[in-house]
């Protein structure tokens, strides 16, 4: 179980750093951007009960702040598509690893 959690660390921080440096690969950018951006469309309004929302992607808005947020007059909050999938590939990871271990835990 330990070399699962190592490879899946080592897979996410060798993208993190391609992506920083300027050189996105391929499956990296398809799981923030598909896997990530659909968990956190889900995940994110059940969790905030629903005062969190994430921009649709056809949507041509760009005035969110540094962090990717803005917030509307009603006390909504919308997140950026890519903070978004970041924030729902991070969740993906925490029950990918959580799964892992619990499975481990029952073998």
């Amino acid at each position: 179980m330990f070399t699962l959690i190592v490879i899946g660390f080592a897979f996410v921080g060798v993208g993190a750093v391609l992506v920083l440096v300027g050189h996105p690969i391929g499956i990296f950018d398809v799981m923030i951007e598909a896997v990530g951006y659909t968990i956190a469309r889900l995940v994110l309004p059940l969790v905030s009960f629903g005062r969190v929302h994430v921009q649709p992607l056809s949507s041509a808005q760009k005035n969110f702040n540094v962090l990717g947020y803005r917030s509307d007059g009603t006390g909504h909050i919308e997140i950026e598509c890519t903070v978004a999938g970041f924030i729902g590939f991070l969740i993906f990871l925490i029950g990918f690893f959580t799964l892992g271990l619990l499975i481990q835990a029952f073998i």
